[in-house]
């Protein structure tokens, strides 16, 4: 478990400066796909040598399909995210801008 917890820290910081942060990409391009397929293979790879799961081939496997998953949820739940910020914040504009407006009038 320490394993896994040490390298899930390590990738992150590997995802964020060496892979520019993939996973908040705006778009899923292949660069992003290479990211998940590198990130999800390297996990895959770790839980084999370290015998996280006995080294079973299928285990193995099912893991790397299981992190790409991860992955493209995580994906999908920032682009989810910033879509909802940005109407929140452009509702917020508009309010404010009606506010400015109506004190400008007022001074008037």
């Amino acid at each position: 478990m320490t394993q896994m917890i040490c390298f899930a820290y390590a990738m992150g910081y590997i995802q964020m400066y060496v892979l520019a942060n993939f996973d908040e990409a705006e778009q899923l391009r292949k660069k992003e796909l290479l990211c998940i397929t590198i990130c999800s293979g390297t996990y895959a790879l770790l839980s084999y040598l370290f015998q996280w799961f006995d080294r079973s081939a299928a285990a193995t496997v099912l893991f790397a399909f299981y992190m790409a998953l991860v992955y493209l949820c995580a994906f999908l739940v920032y682009k989810s995210k910033r879509e909802v910020d940005s109407k929140l914040l452009n509702e917020d504009l508009k309010y404010f801008q009606e506010r400015t407006r109506q004190n400008v009038c007022n001074r008037d």
